[in-house]
């Protein structure tokens, strides 16, 4: 067995002993930042951190499917013990595929639509989609049944505007890099700038992440974008007061 799998299976048995959770940050209104989106869950190890990046290294290996399963399953069940709560949650690009698994979340959620209503999928650039045709049918799917499907970190990886325009996602995430070339003015700013502008015409919901200071939201209400995520509105928090019953991750 290779190094790669022997870690792979070192994740996975992490996971099964609960040595991990969702740390939860919320996505919040620009001019009225106690008015709180959805709060996202982020993958966080609760003992020693892992070697490596494991979310890379699974995407590598094709072993991915089994954590974002777990993943969207344990958001699933904070949602239905919180019905308050409307939590979102990160899957690789190659498991937005409809698999039997997520045929089973549809037809619970065809019963449950308050469930599916209150459920963000972000859909991450660190791979690409196997098959331009299977995202397609995924974004369909679970946007049919009242998720939002978001693009995450939109302008880090793999997707393209011609993509994003099609699948018509219902929340836009822009990666903080714009925002950190934006931070200096002149081009950089203009063009975050037309990127938000594209952004709001393809999608109703648009997210500038990585916002550290008071400087960072100056600027980002200042090209119009209406929904922030980043530190200065509060830390990704595995024990967060607002989300009631998280812990470890559950197979």
């Amino acid at each position: 067995m290779s190094q790669s799998s022997d870690l792979a299976c070192e994740f996975y048995d992490a996971l099964n002993d609960g040595k991990l959770g969702l740390a939860f940050q919320p996505v919040v209104h620009s001019r009225h930042p106690h008015r709180v989106l959805y709060y996202e869950g982020l993958l966080r190890s609760l003992a020693e951190p892992f070697p490596c990046n494991p979310i890379a290294l699974l995407e590598r290996l094709g072993r991915i499917r089994l954590l974002d399963a777990s993943v969207v399953s344990n958001v699933v069940r904070l949602l239905d013990r919180n019905p308050a709560l409307t939590l979102g949650c990160n899957i690789s690009a190659l498991s937005a595929v409809l698999d039997p698994g997520w045929e089973a979340l549809g037809g619970l959620f065809e019963d449950r639509p308050e469930l599916a209503g209150r459920l963000v999928i972000e859909i991450t650039e660190s791979a690409r989609f196997g098959s331009h045709a299977d995202a397609l049918a995924f974004f369909q799917r679970f946007s049919h049944l009242g998720c939002k499907v978001a693009v995450d970190d939109l302008g880090a990886g793999c997707f393209t505007l011609d993509f994003v325009a099609e699948a018509r996602p219902g929340i836009i995430k822009i990666d903080r890099s714009y925002l950190v070339e934006a931070r200096e003015g002149g081009s950089a700013l203009r063009r975050l700038e037309q990127v938000v502008e594209t952004c709001r015409a393809i999608s109703p919901v648009v997210v500038l992440e990585g916002i550290e200071t008071p400087a960072d939201h100056q600027l980002a209400c200042a090209v119009n974008v209406e929904w922030l995520q980043g530190f200065l509105f509060g830390m990704p928090r595995v024990d967060h007061p607002d989300i009631p019953g998280n812990g470890s991750l559950k197979f």
